[in-house]
């Protein structure tokens, strides 16, 4: 399974679409694990911003090296901050599992491996 991307789209409260953004995201895992591990995570708690945070891989050996956020203007849709994040143990994200703090740092559970046998706690600072 290969996923190319992420959409985000913003309606208005009449039903019309205000604006959409389109994130690449390269991951390719196994098809038996689904959607399990497409990984990313997105805040809507933020009073101005959405942020997306997703892990992928810059080629196609399928390791994810990197955790990536994204955070755009939740009234323009304009992009505020895109920033890399290092990820040494190549581990994907937990959705229900990530924390957003008000000091600008977020901590993620994350697991590594197919089975994901071997867990994670990292905390960030963007």
């Amino acid at each position: 399974m290969q996923a190319e991307g992420v959409i985000i789209f913003n309606f208005r409260k009449d039903g019309e679409m205000d604006w959409l953004q389109y994130i690449p995201k390269n991951q390719i895992y196994a098809a038996s694990d689904g959607l399990n591990t497409i990984s990313y995570v997105l805040d809507k708690n933020n009073k101005s911003q959405y942020r997306l945070l997703y892990a992928s891989s810059e080629n196609l050996d399928s390791f994810i090296n990197s955790i990536n956020i994204v955070s755009f203007d939740k009234a323009s849709g304009k992009k505020v901050l895109e920033q890399k994040l290092p990820n040494n143990d190549k581990i994907l994200l937990v959705r229900e599992y990530t924390l957003w703090n008000e000091d600008g740092t977020f901590v993620i559970v994350g697991k590594k491996g197919l089975l994901g046998k071997s867990s994670s706690i990292l905390k960030y600072k963007f």
